[in-house]
């Protein structure tokens, strides 16, 4: 007989035939973690014998590079999990950008040719600048890369002034599209045709890698020196801490010899106690005889 159905429908929610299975297939004891597998290779390799030879060499080497691979692919997943989060975080604001961009796109083009119809040398200039800001505005929203935060063109309708820092940053950003496009990594999308770039425009797009690449180099060496100051910090800390510690380990040691000598010197005094007292009595003894010869 079929058990009535319950009103806070479990029985939805756990399945019967779903009961010790997984929807992978695979159990749960043979799907362990890629941070579990490193931390066992890590333990393994912490327990192996500091001793030489070749069998124990191959068993460290093969372990180290097991580790490298985990490393590697933790690594790996934790980068797409990053553009995944990304992507899904910033897609309403990147869509909103390229919707605004494509509507100027095509006020521009229009304003374009009728500036061209009317032969107007100025107008036709000035339109041209604003369509090739507005191609290099819509290759930064469209392959803007996913590992980063997204930093919008545009607020309330209005377009974004950037302060130094977040200018510095969307400068890094663009010099990174350049040169992925200039090394034919990027295709074309369906809102966007790498073919409306131009030879002028992609010297403009050199020029930013190259300077953001030497902002790159300079903001590296200034991390490289910082690291060698700390380094150098470090290793002056700790010899300080190692003479102290010789400092403290003598003092201690120190302490501990001083009860010692206290006892030695009161074993000393005590036995000198005990012969001063014996040679009292065999004193005693001798007056004694020689006050009674007779019952000697």
């Amino acid at each position: 007989m079929p058990r009535p159905p319950t009103r806070h429908g479990l029985e939805k929610k756990y399945k019967p035939w779903r009961k010790g299975k997984s929807t992978t297939g695979k159990s749960g004891a043979s799907r362990a973690s890629l941070k579990n597998k490193l931390r066992s290779q890590r333990r393994l390799l912490s327990k192996l014998p500091n001793t030489d030879g070749d069998n124990n060499e191959a068993v460290r080497s093969k372990i180290e590079d097991t580790i490298k691979e985990l490393e590697a692919e933790i690594s790996d997943r934790r980068q797409t999990q990053t553009e995944r989060k990304n992507a899904e975080k910033y897609h309403q604001v990147r869509f909103f950008d390229r919707q605004r961009l494509t509507r100027m796109e095509r006020t521009t083009r229009r304003l374009l040719e009728e500036a061209r119809a009317a032969a107007d040398g100025d107008e036709v200039a000035k339109h041209q600048t604003e369509l090739d800001a507005i191609i290099l505005d819509k290759l930064y929203v469209g392959y803007f890369p996913n590992d980063t935060k997204y930093f919008s063109l545009f607020r309330n309708g209005e377009r974004v002034r950037d302060d130094e820092p977040t200018a510095r940053k969307r400068r890094m950003i663009r010099a990174r599209i350049a040169s992925d496009y200039i090394a034919g990594k990027l295709k074309s999308k369906s809102w966007f045709n790498l073919d409306d770039v131009k030879n002028d425009m992609k010297s403009d797009l050199s020029t930013a890698e190259a300077e953001a690449s030497a902002t790159t180099l300079a903001k590296n060496a200034s991390s490289t020196s910082s690291t060698t100051v700390k380094r150098k910090r470090d290793e002056i800390v700790s010899e300080e801490s190692k003479e102290s510690n010789k400092i403290e380990r003598a003092a201690s040691t120190k302490k501990k010899e001083k009860p010692e000598q206290n006892g030695e010197d009161v074993d000393s005094v005590g036995d000198s106690d005990t012969s001063n007292s014996s040679d009292d009595e065999s004193d005693s003894l001798e007056n004694e005889q020689q006050k009674n010869p007779d019952e000697t």
